[in-house]
């Protein structure tokens, strides 16, 4: 039973890498590679349904391929208790604790309770994020084709302002680019998410600091 699950999600990685298809752009001289999907995304999102999924239910799990994303939907939803912040935020608690166990021990897994986190972190260079459905006895991850994200002059003037305001508020940053607090307030959202700033404080006293690099 265990080797034929590792022979079917193996199968289905090898599957999905051909077509995961590469492309290049250069950056002055070097010649910078990236894949459709980020081969560490897949391998995660696979382990992952394997792992999670509930066996009481007959169906299979489904890989389905669109023009401008992948989606991996495996039956069962989450483990009973908890949420998808939970497991946004690191916890960690298999439907199958052997199974996890025997793909740890082949290093297939690296650590419990961040595969989430490492997936999106893999999407870092990419316009768009992945992300999770949650249903009752569902759970759909979803990868969209990674997109380059070139920077605008408006972007370029956004980075030398943060360089020149390592602290700032929301109103300073709505000053400078003299646009509306749902546009601003949508800006610094982008900006936690991609980890370039944290947030210092609540309510009326909110600050955000950019982090160095």
């Amino acid at each position: 039973m265990i080797s034929s699950i590792l022979t079917q999600v193996e199968a289905a990685f090898e599957y999905l890498s051909l077509y995961n298809a590469k492309s290049a752009h250069f950056e002055g001289l070097q010649r910078i590679e990236q894949e459709s999907f980020p081969s560490y995304a897949l391998r995660e999102a696979l382990i992952n349904a394997a792992t999670h999924r509930d066996d009481s239910f007959s169906g299979s799990i489904l890989i389905h391929l669109f023009q401008n994303r992948l989606e991996i939907v495996s039956v069962g939803g989450l483990v009973k208790g908890l949420t998808l912040e939970d497991i946004e935020l690191g916890v960690s608690q298999s439907r199958n604790p052997k199974l996890a166990n025997v793909f740890y021990r082949l290093k297939w897994i690296e650590s419990y309770g961040t595969g989430l986190q490492r997936m999106k972190e893999s999407y870092k260079q990419s316009a768009h994020q992945p992300f999770w459905t949650v249903g009752p006895n569902v759970f759909v991850v979803t990868l969209p084709k990674q997109t380059l994200e070139i920077p605008t002059a408006e972007d370029n003037m956004l980075n030398e302002w943060l360089k020149d305001n390592p602290e700032f508020t929301t109103k300073e940053l709505e000053t400078y680019l003299n646009k509306s607090k749902a546009t601003v307030r949508k800006i610094i959202e982008n900006l936690l998410e991609k980890k370039r700033i944290v947030r210092i404080g609540n309510g009326p006293s909110t600050r955000y600091q950019v982090k160095t690099l």
